[in-house]
């Protein structure tokens, strides 16, 4: 169940930053939160316990507050975004109250998550940690925030894939 908890944390996420008048932000799965195409953030979940069911989940929040450099692709901070950032205290406690709220009555249904889809018509290459490279198409979320592709039997778990590349961007 983390996909479903990155998931609602990313939904959750960008209305708070929308509600803090920080437009233009999206969710990419498996983890990063960017504008257009500049690398915001990130969100990694953790889970404890069993294979089969997790005791309880770590999550992780990452949000550039102030320009940074990144090796691999452009990144931006929040400070770039709008002339007076939120403070990332406020941020942090109104994501808190809100995932709190969903973690004591979580809701999995994957209408939620729309909005968070990846195109439906652009084919990704998707790198998983193992090393395997799978081209699939996106087709929404499962249950659980797994992401379904057309063209495979079973869905991506989010801890299978460490990076998706969109057909016409660089690898």
């Amino acid at each position: 169940w983390a996909g479903a908890l990155v998931l609602e944390a990313a939904r959750t996420l960008l209305e708070i930053l929308e509600a803090s008048g920080i437009r233009g932000v999206s969710f990419r799965w498996p983890d990063d939160i960017v504008a257009g195409r500049r690398k915001l953030g990130g969100i990694l979940a953790e889970s404890y316990g069993g294979l089969d069911r997790a005791e309880f989940y770590v999550l992780g929040i990452g949000l550039n507050g102030a320009p940074v450099r990144l090796e691999d692709r452009p990144a931006v901070g929040l400070d770039e975004l709008v002339p007076s950032a939120p403070r990332r205290r406020d941020l942090a406690r109104a994501l808190a109250a809100a995932l709190r709220g969903w973690c004591e009555n979580p809701v999995t249904d994957p209408r939620r998550w729309a909005a968070l889809e990846p195109p439906r018509d652009r084919p990704v290459r998707a790198e998983l940690w193992d090393g395997r490279i799978l081209e699939i198409l996106p087709r929404g979320y499962t249950l659980r925030g797994e992401l379904a592709c057309a063209d495979r039997r079973a869905s991506l778990a989010l801890g299978e894939c460490r990076k998706m590349t969109y057909e016409g961007e660089e690898p």
